[in-house]
């Protein structure tokens, strides 16, 4: 191997963990835009629930609920 590819290998790197750090900064804009979606990050998970309840409307609820999983998932 000569200098070239040493620096060809070294470009394809640093391509690939851009481009992975682009992809999981996406992924946190996208799941922090849903937990906005909901409500989530304004005052907690516990007046969100309260709330869902309260509408008393299923797609809510769900939508609450799935944001908590992923939440808890992601904060494991």
């Amino acid at each position: 191997m000569n200098g070239d590819d040493l620096y060809l290998l070294k470009a394809i790197d640093a391509v690939m963990r851009k481009s992975i750090e682009a992809k999981q900064r996406q992924a946190e804009l996208e799941h922090m835009a849903r937990l906005r979606e909901i409500g989530l990050s304004a005052d907690g998970p516990a007046a969100t629930v309260d709330r869902a309840l309260a509408d008393e409307d299923d797609r809510t609820l769900d939508m609450t609920i799935a944001a908590l999983e992923e939440f808890r998932r992601s904060h494991q």
